[in-house]
């Protein structure tokens, strides 16, 4: 029930695109799975719901066996979350959903995950290789950056797999796979590639970015 073409739009001005997985597209490895897997589709959304028992109150929120489906999103300050949350949490309500939103200071969101009081965690990254759905995803991340807290056997063999391999072809089918299971069983839903913007004067010289996108300054300088 996402529209990330909206959030693109209004959040991110059209300066980026939705995301087709939980990587990058420039990743080895990326396999772009959320048209088929996660489309923006509010019809199919509710009769998901509607087959999983999740009935509409008077309000528009789902319930069932007398529990309503609230979902707690903890999302840190200042980090663009604070506009794209209440655009989701819109979204979701459209579809019998309760987002409810919690904005802390990071330090306080990483506690608050530790505990398990979220139901949704927020990550924004980019790295040149697929290894990095383990640092988010793999059982032994939970007391880190991990914000699923998915406790998944299987996922946790396949990513060990995966990073023990040498031979780049079948690592990359592996990491494909991955993404696959991880975006079915909602472990994990990309909303927007990560795009880094920078203007600089044009007197600045020798100003670069590191793999992961973050400025490089050693040899920046200034022409006259």
């Amino acid at each position: 029930s996402i529209n990330k073409d909206a959030i693109v739009r209004v959040v991110f001005h059209g300066q980026s695109q939705a995301a087709g997985s939980l990587l990058q597209p420039p990743t080895p490895g990326f396999a772009p799975v959320n048209k088929e897997l996660a489309p923006y589709d509010p019809a199919r959304a509710k009769k998901i719901l509607d087959d999983a028992g999740w009935k509409p109150g008077s309000d528009g929120i789902r319930a069932k066996d007398g529990k309503r489906l609230e979902i707690l999103w903890i999302f840190g300050t200042n980090n663009g979350y604070e506009e794209m949350a209440p655009l989701v949490q819109g979204m979701a309500r459209e579809v019998g959903i309760d987002i409810q939103l919690r904005e802390q200071p990071r330090v306080q969101m990483y506690e608050a995950w530790r505990k398990g009081e979220h139901g949704i965690g927020e990550l924004n990254w980019w790295f040149p290789d697929p290894s990095i759905l383990t640092t988010n995803f793999h059982t032994s991340r939970l007391q880190a950056f991990n914000p699923p807290r998915l406790p998944d056997p299987e996922i946790d063999k396949l990513l060990d797999q995966a990073s023990a391999m040498v031979e780049e072809a079948p690592r990359m089918d592996l990491y494909k796979k991955i993404q696959r299971m991880l975006v079915e069983s909602g472990a994990g839903y990309g909303l927007v590639d990560q795009v880094t913007v920078v203007g600089t004067r044009k007197e600045v010289q020798g100003f670069g970015f590191n793999v992961v996108t973050f400025p490089v300054l050693y040899d920046v300088s200034l022409t006259r």
